[in-house]
């Protein structure tokens, strides 16, 4: 199994209503023989809250259903004392475009505090050998609604 690093992209938005980050990229040849998985570091750079994240998906294969299954988790690494609503969709597509599911997978919790992690599962619909594009969006509220924020948009291509 392999990620293609040249379609990995970050989208960053700042809403009054709080942070997104969204990822995409490709997955392909999903015949790997150990679990694989992806983790990224988030930063709100809240000017009002600034919160750290740790978003991680794993793959993991069962070569006798011949199928791959994902698992997502999302743990909150920071000090800050505020509670904050995270939530988190999956979406899927086959190399037509085509979603794997009829609505994103969402994860969430309403009270994230330091140290907490949630966890979510999108099933196991993947089988050795597909390619397919993933999308994931990460929600952060923040307590900054009434605020005159700007909405900002930064996109990113990381090649790494």
């Amino acid at each position: 199994m392999s990620l293609n690093v040249q379609t990995l992209k970050t989208v960053e938005e700042y809403t009054p209503e709080g942070h997104y980050v969204h990822y995409s990229f490709s997955v392909s040849d999903l015949v790997a023989i150990q679990p694989w998985s992806i983790m990224w570091d988030y930063q709100t750079k809240c000017r009002f809250i600034s919160t750290s994240w740790k978003f991680r998906i794993l793959f993991r294969q069962f070569p006798k259903k011949r199928r791959v299954s994902c698992s997502v988790s999302l743990k909150r690494h920071d000090s800050e004392k505020s509670h904050m609503k995270a939530l988190v969709w999956i979406s899927v597509f086959d190399v037509n475009g085509m979603s794997l599911f009829d609505y994103p997978k969402r994860i969430y919790c309403e009270g994230m505090r330091p140290g907490d992690e949630m966890h979510g599962s999108i099933g196991d619909r993947f089988l050795h050998g597909e390619t397919f594009s993933v999308g994931i969006t990460i929600f952060i509220r923040c307590g900054h609604q009434k605020s005159n924020l700007d909405h900002e948009t930064i996109a990113n291509t990381n090649n790494e």
